[in-house]
């Protein structure tokens, strides 16, 4: 380094010295950035792909919910070069929209929700739909529920009259 510097004074060349050590610099930083991103992608994805592989009948709505707030934090403090980065927006995208489902997806748990409303929700989000005792998280977020959130309120909201009225 210290030979560089020389070399650069005697051919007149400090300047450029100056700022290939900046670019150098913004290089190592971008670097740190993206390794703590990925770092951050891959823990935060594994989590999300354990939740989504869990039963239906022992999901915890509301911790899963806690901790995605905190993903979605955690995203947010990591250093402000990470937004440069189409993963960011990918994960930040994963996060939001899991976290726009979670209240349907308890919403969905009311012993209210009986098969003919599944079928709605199956016809209204075009994906079918199988209750059976393997029936997962994943299976629930294939519906979008984060594209149909007022359909899903209104079935539910129909459900429970419905129920009320027995």
């Amino acid at each position: 380094r210290a030979a560089m510097a020389e070399l650069a004074v005697v051919f007149e060349l400090s300047d450029a010295m100056l700022q290939a050590d900046a670019t150098v610099h913004n290089c190592r930083q971008d670097l740190a950035a993206v390794r703590a991103l990925w770092a951050f992608s891959s823990h935060s994805g594994q989590t999300i792909e354990s939740w989504r592989e869990t039963l239906w009948s022992q999901v915890d709505i509301g911790r899963i919910e806690s901790e995605a707030k905190l993903f979605l934090k955690s995203l947010r403090a990591l250093d402000a070069r990470a937004r440069d980065f189409a993963v960011y927006a990918d994960v930040e995208r994963g996060i939001k929209e899991l976290l726009v489902a979670l209240p349907c997806a308890g919403d969905l748990r009311s012993p209210s929700m009986k098969e003919r409303h599944w079928a709605q929700l199956a016809q209204i989000t075009g994906v079918k739909l199988e209750l059976t005792g393997s029936f997962k998280l994943a299976d629930l977020l294939k519906l979008n529920l984060h594209l149909c959130i007022e359909d899903v309120g209104e079935v539910v909201e129909r459900a429970e009259i419905e129920f009320e009225q027995v």
